[in-house]
């Protein structure tokens, strides 16, 4: 898993992690 995220980036799991928790936000609303 380390390995495919030094490939993809730390920025895109950032990125991921922030879609999913506001999308959860919408959902939740």
């Amino acid at each position: 898993i380390e390995k495919i995220m030094k490939k993809i980036g730390v920025p895109y799991e950032i990125k991921k992690a922030a879609t999913l928790r506001i999308n959860l936000m919408a959902a939740s609303a």
